[in-house]
């Protein structure tokens, strides 16, 4: 009889110890979540889906509205007159380039091509070294 009195007592302490780790894990959790992501309601996807909404300045996001964004982006990009307070005449400038993250130095543009055929190249060199060490 005291052997079962003390398999009772042992079953009901490991549940008490298993929803104490589990409480606690779960407000561990939260917190981590709310120094990280400022929400400790935080699900994975909620970043990107913020930074999406905010790229498309809307509260909602249906389906096909990143495609219509960057469609808008680029008719505004191809209009030579646009108003631009940051240059002398109000017109955008010719020097300027439109990419998903907004508008771009052309010079900059230029030279982020430059690095990714570079890269690219270097790629394509080292597995043709490592093709040639396999033979």
């Amino acid at each position: 009889m005291k052997f079962l009195i003390d398999l009772l007592n042992y079953s009901i302490y490991a549940d008490v110890g298993d929803r104490f780790v589990g409480a606690v894990t779960m407000e561990v959790d939260k917190k981590m979540k709310k120094a990280f992501t400022g929400d400790p309601d935080y699900q994975v996807g909620d970043l990107a889906k913020r930074a999406v909404l905010g790229y498309l300045d809307k509260d909602e996001y249906k389906f096909g509205d990143v495609t219509k964004k960057v469609l808008e982006s680029i008719e505004e990009n191809k209009k030579d007159v646009h108003d631009d307070k940051n240059t002398k005449d109000g017109k955008r400038s010719a020097t300027k380039s439109l990419s998903f993250l907004g508008e771009m130095d052309e010079g900059a543009s230029k030279e982020l091509e430059t690095w990714d055929s570079k890269i690219l190249q270097a790629e394509t060199l080292a597995m043709k070294n490592e093709d040639n060490l396999n033979k």
